[in-house]
């Protein structure tokens, strides 16, 4: 820029960071991951405060503050500010309306709606062995057990769906997934909180991740006040009141960055939190995964950079219209569409003057009083208004009908409105597979964070309350290397979302074929319809159970009356000719022929005897004169 001399090294102007190596240097001039451990917090905050006060994320603060205004309505004062007219300040576009105040706010209606569409469907991860022995396979049944129980403890799809709301107002959202006093929390993240170098982010794939945020000051004494240096330094903070509308604050900043290590496997990861000032260092440890704890999700990937492009975003400017139409309407309907009356010119009756008043007089020529009321605007105004309004539904696919809750017009038939809704979610097919990959994501950082907590007490129990019976699952009876499984997604996109609708998909599958009636009860018993459908499974899934013990533990049960012996044959010959392809002991093969000799010798014993043979008919007076004869 002119103005600024040049560095006699070839380095930047003086005054502009130098973005040369990757990242901003901490305050020694090395990156901060470098640091020693006593230097690393500082180094790291200051790193930190770099990235946030660069141009380009200040530009990036200021349109998520405009961003968020617009879905909420209001013009926000700030971004940590509460949604909703008490945060109501002028923030003035230019001549007409604030670009926040809306009276048809399409961003929101487009975000909600999409929501419903696309969030409504709650993904399930599913871990698969590839080649395992029956024992990874029992243990990869019990991890996803656990993954489901642990996402019903957090309500991990009530945060989910809040983090795909805020993903279609700001730039990004995530949910970070930490290591809590017994089990992996997970928390809420606003994109606004997280910051990525620009240069570090280039090709969407930082190495980098920082996150600013604030901390009740005792909850960070008890949380990392380990020692009497971060106690100093945690006394020292400034509270601060990021609403700028609270009576106290006890909250303090905190910041908090990953390095991802240079490859996989490698020690030079780092995880540090720290707060500002000398000794504020509260965490610092190696970070080993490959990825970041924080998963983000982004509506719309931008063609370059980590962040993402907002509904928001995409329907600014067609937001700016319909608000700018809906102030020329307003002002026009304000002034003209009230009733008027015209008088000859020249009458002594009254003055004549043109006001909004109602009953304004207007002189005529020679013609006797009229009273009418004139149209404010012509047709073609409303009619681009109302182009504006179905243009900016038609960018995301949706339907304004089902914005508004009502079926298209001609879609009587349960058939028709399903097929409706399909064309619907098609429309959605990629945000969808990112809303999936965003749970599978999510499911992966639990079971490491899991493997983390329970390193050192592999017997720790977890409840599990989304299986049966309330169970508690052993950690050391579901842990499993990384590479030894694969994460899936379980089919629930397949079927609708309403009991009625899965039911009626589900049938048709099978009248066509495509599936059994017990690979159909399968279905409806993973995606728990109705209690019912468990039920009906329960003696198929007893048998499972008897077969799982005796392959992987080689645990054996004596068959009894009560079981469905039917059931428990057919099962048994299904994991008999799986085990004779797999790695099993010779053993627990003899247990599965011994279980399948049982069985069937206690079905025949249950069997009813045959009828006795009851007395010889009596010869037919024909046959009888033959036999005499």
């Amino acid at each position: 820029m002119a103005g600024r001399k040049k560095r006699q090294d070839g380095g930047p102007a003086e005054g502009v960071m130098d973005f040369r190596d990757d990242a901003p240097r901490g305050v020694s001039g090395m990156a901060w991951w470098d640091e020693d451990d006593s230097d690393i917090g500082p180094a790291m905050v200051e790193t930190a405060k770099q990235v946030r006060q660069s141009p380009a994320e200040g530009m990036r603060q200021d349109f998520n503050l405009l961003y968020g205004s617009l879905f909420e309505g209001s013009n926000l004062t700030n971004l940590y500010a509460y949604g909703g007219r008490a945060t109501l300040k002028s923030v003035s576009s230019g001549p007409g309306p604030a670009i926040g105040e809306s009276t048809w706010n399409q961003i929101r209606a487009v975000i909600l709606t999409t929501a419903s569409q696309v969030a409504r469907s709650k993904p399930r991860a599913r871990f698969v062995t590839s080649g395992g022995n029956p024992r990874q396979k029992k243990r990869a049944k019990m991890l996803t057990k656990l993954v489901d129980g642990i996402f019903q403890l957090e309500a991990a799809y009530d945060k989910t769906q809040a983090a795909f709301v805020n993903a279609g107002a700001f730039d990004i959202a995530g949910i970070e997934v930490s290591a809590g006093l017994n089990r992996p929390e997970l928390t809420v993240v606003l994109g606004t909180e997280v910051m990525i170098d620009a240069n570090d982010g280039l090709y969407g794939n930082p190495r980098s991740l920082y996150r600013h945020k604030f901390v009740d000051k005792g909850v960070l004494l008890k949380t990392y006040g380990k020692t009497e240096e971060q106690q100093q330094a945690i006394r020292k903070c400034n509270t601060q009141d990021p609403t700028h509308q609270g009576v106290g604050s006890n909250l303090v900043e905190v910041w908090e960055s990953w390095r991802l290590p240079s490859q996989k496997g490698a020690k030079d990861g780092k995880h540090v939190i720290a707060v500002e000032g000398e000794g504020g260092t509260l965490v610092s440890e190696t970070w080993e995964r490959d990825y970041f704890p924080l998963i983000l999700f982004r509506w719309d990937r931008a063609i370059a950079g980590p962040y993402g492009r907002s509904a928001a975003e995409v329907l600014l400017p067609n937001q700016i219209a319909i608000n700018t139409l809906l102030d020329k309407i307003q002002r026009a309907q304000h002034l003209a569409c009230v009733p008027r009356v015209g008088i000859q010119r020249g009458s002594k009756v009254l003055k004549s003057e043109l006001t909004n008043g109602i009953g304004s007089v207007v002189q005529f020529g020679s013609m006797p009083p009229v009273w009418w009321t004139p149209n404010a605007l012509s047709p073609e105004v409303y009619q681009q208004l109302e182009r504006h309004w179905a243009r900016g539904f038609e960018m995301y696919g949706v339907s304004p009908q089902l914005a508004s809750g009502v079926k298209a017009s001609g879609t009587t038939s349960g058939e028709a409105i399903r097929e409706s809704l399909d064309v619907q979610t098609a429309r959605f097919s990629i945000l969808s597979q990112r809303w999936e990959q965003f749970h599978l994501d999510i499911a992966r950082a639990v079971v490491d964070t899991c493997r983390d907590l329970y390193a050192d007490d592999p017997e720790k129990r977890i409840a599990a309350p989304g299986t049966e019976l309330l169970e508690a699952i052993r950690w050391r009876d579901v842990d499993l290397e990384e590479d030894a499984y694969t994460i899936e997604l379980y089919p629930t996109s397949l079927l609708p979302q309403t009991p009625q609708g899965r039911i009626d998909r589900v049938t048709d599958l099978v009248a066509r074929g495509i599936w059994t009636p017990k690979r159909a009860e399968a279905a409806l018993d993973d995606l728990d319809v109705d209690a019912a459908q468990n039920a009906a499974r329960a003696a198929e899934k007893e048998a499972e159970q008897v077969c799982e013990d005796i392959v992987t533990d080689g645990k054996y049960r004596t068959p009894d009356p009560a079981m469905d012996l039917d059931a428990l044959l057919r099962v048994a010959s299904q994991y008999r000719a799986s085990c004779e392809l797999g790695d099993v002991p010779e053993k627990h093969k003899d247990l599965l022929y011994r279980l399948l000799d049982d069985a069937a010798a206690l079905k025949a014993q249950m069997a009813p005897p045959p009828a006795p043979p009851g007395p010889a008919p009596a010869p037919q007076p024909q046959a009888a004169a033959q036999m005499a004869a």
